[in-house]
């Protein structure tokens, strides 16, 4: 039986277990939630839920040809640099 979450999963960043991680050398901590991996019949290998406080950073860094990032901002404002 197929346990995954389903298309019709509701994920919620406050029903979220969080580890604390520097991504991507940035700069403070960020909250990371692994919400699906390795999903194919979804079209993405992942998806994740990030919470960042003010002023912190992700860091640069670069993803594959093949591959998108998508940031959805909830709450606030992002800046790219």
């Amino acid at each position: 039986m197929d346990t995954r979450p389903n298309l019709n999963t509701r994920l919620s960043f406050t029903g979220a277990w969080y580890t604390s991680n520097i991504a991507h050398a940035g700069y403070k901590e960020v909250l990371m939630f692994r919400a699906f991996a390795n999903r194919g019949d979804l079209g993405c290998n992942y998806i994740d839920l990030v919470a960042l406080k003010p002023n912190t950073s992700i860091g640069l860094h670069r993803h594959g040809p093949h591959d998108t990032e998508i940031y959805v901002i909830v709450q606030g404002m992002g800046e790219r640099r």
